[in-house]
């Protein structure tokens, strides 16, 4: 998880994340005294704010406006399709 820390860097190898393999954070002047795992439990909050979630952890939920505008292409796409097979003679 955490590489290393040093007194103002803090390097983190794994970010439980698709994109981006790892994260260097600057760690600020008067909180370089914090211990290693406030420190490690900073950053993991920090990280989580800033980076995208994993796609299995993401939880598969599809924003409700999303589905709408694709329940609405799929209802036009069979519109367009049952109007050209009528006026083709096929239907």
């Amino acid at each position: 998880m955490i590489k290393g820390i040093n007194k103002r860097i803090l390097e983190i190898t794994n970010t439980n994340n698709d994109v981006f393999e790892k994260a260097v954070l600057y760690i600020r002047a008067d909180k370089s005294g914090l211990s290693g795992s406030r420190l490690e439990q900073e950053a993991r909050d920090y990280l989580d704010t800033i980076l995208p979630l994993p796609k299995e952890k993401a939880g598969g939920k599809i924003n409700p406006a999303v589905k709408l505008v694709c329940a609405a292409a799929f209802v036009l796409s069979a519109v367009i399709l049952f109007a050209l097979l009528k006026t083709s003679g096929l239907f």
